[in-house]
Parts: structure tokens; sequence; C-alpha cells
């Protein structure tokens, strides 16, 4: 299926649990893809981390924006993010910053209420449905009931219930219960709400099959990769400085990582990444120049689809590229050119040479 939206959308009606590693940067998203994931979506506080930021909505607007950019360029998979509160108390400027996420083709967002009133992201959430209008966008919408303490036993179970059914009516499509973790709770809030329910990973969790079991159809990683990552980088760091160090796993050699961040060469990702130039340019205009209409245009921008070569060509011209073909060796890198043989020497020459 070539639609990422749709495609994501399906995964919370399967059969099986979706589990979606969370990423913070290229690297882990394309090791996630590596490995097997379905989806992925980045995680709040391992992005702001890993670029700098405390966690907590300190993270600045445009560094998100431009971390996202590198994590949808690095894989095919359907990419989520974490929005935290949106980094705004205004809907207007919450539901812009989904609409720029959109054209940078995330396929949804988590957004949470904190501790406040339900009230607040009701209104975000309307805001971001009228201002994308018909555009698809996976809204799943996080109640924080359990992971603050708002409530327990019956009481949280009703209190996120309450919550998650007014955020449907608002327009989510999905929702995020994280500190829920007890199969019993699960399966009772899972039986009041409509929207497809997903927890984060916790120690000492259910396993997944008993989640799904449960009423889950969706398991997010949280912070913990990225905590696994940290304790293995420092423990390498440590190990360095003392003159331990030994050789990683043969699994993470240069040649196989290197081999998985080679460009892929497939038309939908060659068409994204012109995307991400043409995105500053008004769609009409490159209707226009290209002859393509908007709407394929608009497929071809978000990856989507199989553009020909003839429409990839049209496009990197109107953006002052050229589409051109590179020799590659055996192992897929540029090939070395051949040297030039040397000029056959003349017979008459020759016997010329031998005649003296």
């Amino acid at each position: 299926m070539s639609n990422p939206h749709q495609r994501f959308l399906d995964l919370h009606d399967q059969t099986e649990l979706l589990v979606m590693p969370t990423v913070w940067d290229a690297a882990s998203a394309r090791m996630a893809q590596a490995c097997g994931a379905q989806a992925v979506g980045t995680s709040s506080a391992a992005l702001a981390w890993s670029c700098g930021h405390a966690d907590g909505g300190l993270l600045p607007v445009q560094t998100l924006l431009h971390r996202v950019t590198q994590i949808v360029r690095s894989t095919t998979l359907p990419v989520t993010v974490d929005i935290e509160d949106g980094y705004s108390a205004d809907p207007q400027a919450v539901a812009a910053l989904v609409q720029d996420l959109a054209g940078l083709g995330v396929v949804g967002i988590n957004i949470e209420d904190g501790d406040g009133e339900p009230d607040l992201l009701i209104a975000k959430i309307a805001e971001v449905r009228q201002t994308l209008g018909s555009r698809p966008m996976f809204i799943n919408a996080r109640t924080d009931v359990y992971l603050r303490g708002l409530a327990e036993g019956e009481a949280a179970i009703r209190m996120s219930a309450g919550r998650l059914q007014a955020y449907a009516r608002a327009g989510a499509h999905g929702a995020f219960v994280p500190g829920m973790q007890h199969p019993h709770e699960i399966r009772a809030l899972a039986g009041q709400i409509s929207l497809p329910l997903n927890v984060m990973w916790l120690p000492r969790m259910p396993s997944n099959a008993a989640l799904h079991t449960a009423g889950v159809r969706r398991l997010s990683a949280g912070p913990a990769i990225f905590l696994h990552a940290w304790a293995s980088a420092s423990a390498a760091t440590r190990a360095l400085l003392a003159g331990t160090l030994s050789a990683a796993d043969p699994s993470a050699d240069y040649a196989t990582l290197n081999a998985l961040f080679a460009e892929p060469d497939d038309a939908a990702f060659i068409a994204s990444v012109l995307g991400v130039v043409a995105r500053a340019r008004n769609i009409a205009d490159l209707a226009r120049t290209t002859g393509i209409a908007r709407e394929t245009l608009y497929k071809m921008l978000r990856g989507e689809g199989n553009p020909t070569m003839g429409n990839l060509s049209k496009l990197a011209k109107s953006l002052g590229f050229r589409l051109s073909l590179v020799p590659i060796d055996g192992n897929g890198k540029p090939a070395k050119p051949k040297p030039k043989p040397k000029p056959a020497r003349k017979a008459g020459k020759l016997a010329a040479k031998n005649v003296a």
C-alpha cells in the first residue's frame, strides 16, 4: 500500500499489536526500519535530549521541525511525532505546527492534556481538524490521568474514559494513556472508549500478546530505547577511558551501517527528497512549469505512489536540478573510472623499427 496514512490507520486494526519503537533522529529511524518496525514515532524526551534540550515543552519548534525533516527523509515507514501539549496554549498556533508537520510527510501526532482541564486539548484538536480540512492526520490524544496520578482505581478509569471520549468527539483518532499497565484496568477502559487504545511500555508490563488481548492496539516505547542507547554508550565511553573497550557486536560493523545509510534509489524517495526543496515554492507555479497536475504533485512530494521518471525529471528541472546516472560497483558504491587503454602502436612504425 503506497498511502502511508491509510497504512498507518490500518495498523491499528490488525490481528496483532502494533509495536512502535520511538526514535529521535535519522539514525534511530533507519535502525528501527532495519529491525522490522512497521511504523515509528518520536519520543518528546528522547528527541529533546538528543537536540541538547530538557523535556517538558522546552524544545524550540524550529528545532523540532528540522529534526523531523531528517527523520522522515531517512525512512519509508509512517512517522508520528510527539508534540507534547503542542508547545503553545493557543489552539491556532498548535494547528499551524501540525500543518507544518503534515507538510513534512508526518502521518500522526501525539498531543497531551497534562494536569490541566480537558477543555484546552478539546479546543486544540478541533482547531487542528478545522485547519487541516480533508488532509489526513492521525491525532493520538493523550491523557495523563495515570502518569500524573490525577486519580486512582475506578475513578482513574472513569476520568480517563470521559476525557478520551471528549477528545474523540473533537476529532481524535487514537487514545494514549501512558502509565496504565494492569490488564484489568486496560480491559475496563478499552470497553468504555471508541478509540484504539495506546499504552506506553513500562518495566514488568504484561506480554505484548496479553496487552492485545486486554484491548491495547498500540504499544509505544516512550524514552526506553533512548535510555538503553545512553546506557550502552556511557558504558562504552567509560571502558574507552579505562582502556578496556572491546569490539562492538559484529552486527554493528562499519560496512553494514554505511550500506544501511546509502541513499535509497526508488522513485518515491527521490521525489520526497525533491519535495524538501519544493516546499519553499508555490505548488501552483510548480504545476504550471512542470505540466504535472496538482494532486499528482502533492503525492509525489509526500513520497507516495510510484512517480514516473518523466515526472521526476520535469520536477527536478523545474527546481534547478538534473537527474543523472552514475556507474556503481558490486557494493552499490560509485565505480571508479576505468583507466583508458593505451593507443595501439601503428604497424608501419613497428615495421620501420624492426627494419632499422
